[in-house]
């Protein structure tokens, strides 16, 4: 189980978003605010939930399953590349068609992926889902 250490920042009806700090190797770093790295970065977590407890400013957990990280991990990185590459590979290989087309239909067929990513969002969200613990109830 993956767990991240955040804040909660909003609350709507049966709803939290929780900010959380991502950081890099470079966190600890003596450097690091002078240091123009993207690594360090928030997030915003929206995460479903029925409980009310929550308030604005407390440090929560948000949790989740490993195996739904590896499927987002997946369906955000992974399977674009191999639709890049492949179709690339067909475009030139098999359809025998020249650079500039190969790569035209590859980005077009990505940009196709990524609508159908989208169109499935809902789907994806009661798949994909976190849990929030507060600090205190996390062991």
């Amino acid at each position: 189980m993956q767990r991240r250490e955040g804040t909660v920042c909003d609350i709507n009806q049966n709803q939290v978003t929780v900010r959380i700090q991502q950081l890099s190797a470079c966190a600890g770093c003596h450097a690091k605010d002078f240091c123009c790295s993207t690594d360090c970065a928030e997030r915003y977590v929206r995460v479903q939930t029925s409980a009310t407890d929550f308030k604005v400013g407390d440090v929560v957990f948000v949790e989740g399953e490993d195996r739904l990280g590896r499927l987002a991990v997946f369906l955000s990185f992974i399977l674009p590349i191999l639709i890049l590459v492949i179709s690339l590979v067909l475009g030139l290989q098999v359809m025998k068609l020249g650079e500039l087309s190969a790569i035209l239909l590859s980005f077009a067929l990505l940009g196709l992926y990524y609508v159908g990513l989208k169109l499935l969002d809902r789907r994806l969200r009661r798949i994909i889902k976190f849990n929030i613990r507060k600090l205190d109830q996390a062991s």
